[in-house]
């Protein structure tokens, strides 16, 4: 994630639990953007690290998250 405008994106799985890192400038707009789509998640907690973790509700289809990601990412390259 080495540019916060447009960053790399993966659902990281760990256990049952699916969960996104985002660079905290992006965080909130990327919930949005989730729920927007049907993907229900916990609302990003404020960072110091700059770095976010969006926690994913149990249930969510990985693949249609991670096209929903790549998409994203690419509207932001777009957009810079």
């Amino acid at each position: 994630m080495a540019n916060p405008n447009s960053p790399s994106l993966k659902v990281l799985a760990v256990g049952p639990r699916c969960s996104i890192e985002v660079p905290s400038v992006r965080a909130a707009a990327l919930s949005v953007y989730l729920r927007q789509h049907g993907i229900t998640s916990d609302t990003p907690e404020p960072s110091s690290s700059g770095v976010e973790n969006i926690s994913l509700h149990r249930g969510v289809d990985v693949k249609r998250v991670q096209a929903l990601l790549d998409a994203w990412t690419r509207s932001l390259a777009k957009d810079s």
